[in-house]
């Protein structure tokens, strides 16, 4: 009735055209999860040489302590998206005085 297998929906079909840069999050002993396998397999297949992996450690509850964790730690994120959201506005402002 419209559902699809498990290994249809594996995000590792999905990686190699990412070439974004790439923040991963992931709790390390996921109880609905193969990890840390199957994560490290979707983060090393991704198509972008700038990603970076966290784990998220001593927890199996993805809901509570993987989704909440940018709360709880936000600098983390704010780093990367500092570095790379300053490196894509350097990017626009040179393409932009060569006229591309």
């Amino acid at each position: 009735m419209g559902a699809f297998p498990a290994a249809d929906m594996t995000p590792q079909l999905f990686a190699s055209p990412i070439t974004t840069p790439n923040l991963t999050i992931q709790v390390r002993d996921d109880a609905w999860t193969k990890n840390p396998e199957d994560a490290q397999k979707t983060f090393d297949m991704l198509g972008t040489k700038e990603k970076e992996m966290i784990w998220v450690e001593n927890t199996t509850r993805r809901f509570k302590d993987g989704y909440n964790y940018f709360g709880r730690y936000p600098k983390k994120v704010l780093t990367f998206f500092d570095r790379h959201m300053k490196l894509a506005t350097e990017r626009e402002e040179t393409m932009g005085a060569t006229g591309r």
